[in-house]
């Protein structure tokens, strides 16, 4: 499938993706570092299911056009096949006809009729009434046949007329199925040049190609925009992290700084109280040293700090 705008999706670390971003410049395309996705089994799966959704709306495009096509084809050859059965019926229609028209002429001889006699006249022009009133036979007769025919028609028919149009009532009836398959055959090719004009102009398979790769498409679009778009939360989620660890660190130093400033006055109070001290009270200072080293402690445990960590707090007592 083709992916517009040259996006490349790896699976990097954020240390990784800037080197490969400084060594490659970023020129040409657009490359998404997702992380390390294959950890982020949440992703994997909702890519997953898209994929398969796009792939089984694909094969559906392409299966409806195929059946769509087959369909087409069946409809075909089904009409080719009526053709064939009805132009094979119409080739037996063909041979009872001429059967019947070499038994009307043996019956013309067994009875001694010449063809140019008084009699055989009369049976053309009954034969030609005959097919007239049928009406599929294109056969009319002139105004002043209808009146012979008329006359012969009141007239008593000899035997050999009356077995012969007997003959010819039933070459008229193949004439009737001819025809009515003449007609059947015309439709079902008429049928079949439709549907091939049909299959030229739309191009089912073709355009169910195109469709399905643009069904395709359109998922790898979005696969791309899911895994961006979960980069992007990750790097903000770092970023965030980051942050806080940041205005933590701010605030421990603040609290250093507070501790050291505080400490420093209190060194500053103990310079002053050891000056003022007088030297007859200076038996009485292992005991006041005492009591500020403890002092000095318990500040120390409330500040979470050990006793080694405060430097200059000791007092020179040989002073």
């Amino acid at each position: 499938m083709r992916i517009e705008n040259n996006i490349t999706v790896m699976s990097k670390t954020a240390q990784e993706s800037e080197h490969i971003e400084r060594m490659n410049g970023n020129k040409s395309g657009r490359t998404v570092f997702a992380g390390d996705l294959q950890g982020d089994f949440l992703l994997q799966d909702r890519i997953r299911q898209r994929k398969e959704k796009a792939q089984k709306q694909a094969m559906k495009i392409v299966d409806d056009a195929w059946n769509s096509d087959r369909k087409l084809y069946k409809d075909i050859d089904e009409s080719n096949k009526h053709a064939r059965e009805l132009r094979q019926e119409n080739g037996e229609m063909r041979a009872e006809q001429n059967a019947l028209a070499e038994r009307m002429e043996q019956l013309r001889q067994s009875y001694g009729v010449q063809p140019d006699s008084e009699e055989q006249k009369e049976l053309e022009l009954l034969k030609k009434g005959q097919a007239a009133m049928n009406g599929f036979s294109g056969v009319e007769l002139t105004e002043e046949e209808r009146k012979q025919w008329n006359e012969i028609s009141m007239k008593e028919r000899t035997e050999y007329q009356s077995r012969a149009l007997e003959l010819n009532k039933l070459s008229l009836s193949y004439e009737e199925t001819l025809f009515q398959n003449t007609r059947k055959i015309e439709e079902e090719n008429a049928t079949v040049r439709g549907i091939r004009d049909v299959r030229r102009k739309v191009h089912t398979m073709e355009d169910a190609q195109d469709q399905a790769d643009d069904v395709m498409e359109a998922a790898n679009d979005e696969i791309v925009g899911m895994v961006i778009d979960d980069a992007k939360e990750k790097l903000e989620e770092d970023k965030e992290q980051r942050e806080e660890e940041a205005e933590e660190i701010k605030e421990e130093k603040e609290k250093q700084e507070e501790y050291l400033e505080e400490r420093k006055d209190r060194n500053d109070e103990l310079e002053e109280l050891i000056e003022d001290i007088p030297l007859d009270k200076m038996a009485d200072m292992d005991k006041a040293m005492s009591e500020m080293k403890q002092q000095i402690q318990n500040v120390l445990n409330q500040m979470n700090l050990v006793a080694e960590d405060v430097k200059g707090a000791q007092v020179d007592t040989s002073v």
